[in-house]
């Protein structure tokens, strides 16, 4: 694959099967990964070369500011993991499957972004001077 540079990916949740990041680990490196919550349905590994996210946070130096780490390893404890609803574009702010349950570690845990819109997917107000989600959900 082809390098990633000048690409950030921030405030996601990445939930797979087998390795969660994927792909050639050269093409990877540029991007950077920041404040996003990890979690594997199988811990089959984590990242090419790397079988946990420790081990990868310490090799590459993603998931770091200033030595902090500030990516979790979790689980997000989404409403309806697995299902799959189908609704028209008009719809979309129905689907619940992906909503956050109550006590998940990704609430709070994100990063601020910048003209990040101030709503979350489902219309909620984005916090202000506070920490956001990790995630498209705010609240449960």
């Amino acid at each position: 694959g082809q390098p990633v540079p000048r690409v950030r990916f921030r405030n996601n949740i990445f939930v797979s099967a087998g390795d969660i990041i994927r792909g050639d680990p050269a093409a990877i490196a540029p991007a950077r990964f920041e404040g996003n919550c990890y979690w594997s349905l199988d811990s089959a590994g984590f990242a090419p070369g790397h079988r946990t996210f420790d081990a990868w946070v310490a090799a590459t130096g993603q998931e770091k500011i200033a030595d902090a780490i500030v990516g979790i390893y979790a689980n997000p404890l989404f409403a309806l993991p697995g299902t799959v609803e189908s609704l028209k574009p008009d719809q979309l702010p129905r689907l619940s499957a992906y909503r956050l349950r109550q006590g998940s570690p990704c609430f709070a845990a994100g990063l601020p972004v910048q003209d990040n819109g101030g709503r979350d997917f489902w219309g909620n107000n984005l916090p202000k001077g506070k920490k956001p989600a990790i995630g498209a959900c705010q609240k449960p």
